[in-house]
């Protein structure tokens, strides 16, 4: 069961927590960026903050992500980013960092935690 609630645990959208670390660390590092190969016009996408776009629904999250991947020439990702979004790749369990596996399992306890006390 612990095997299970680690491998996939999902969001109330039904994103599994593994992606949604990665998506976080996608999303991070293309602010880290910042307007690094951006041309002047896709200046907008850098216009919301990090958190405030990491809170909207997980569609408006990878839809932006598909944008700014495109605006700086990354089309390959893009492309795959699209394909996740449509659920069209295959299921594969990402491998994540020491970091990123620490941010998963913080958020999984929160998500346990809050699933014991709705039980109650």
């Amino acid at each position: 069961m612990e095997r299970n609630n680690l491998l996939h645990l999902c969001t109330t959208e039904g994103i599994h927590g593994l992606q949604l670390i990665c998506l976080d660390t996608v999303v991070s590092a293309q602010y880290d960026l910042g307007y690094n190969n951006l041309n002047e016009d896709d200046h907008y996408l850098l216009d919301k903050s990090k958190e405030e776009l990491l809170s909207e629904p997980i569609e408006v999250v990878r839809g932006w992500l598909c944008e700014i991947l495109i605006a700086r020439g990354d089309f390959a990702s893009a492309r795959l980013e699209s394909l996740q979004d449509r659920g069209e790749v295959n299921h594969v369990l990402p491998s994540l960092t020491a970091t990123q596996m620490q941010k998963y399992n913080d958020w999984r306890q929160v998500c346990l935690t809050q699933r014991t006390d709705d039980c109650d």
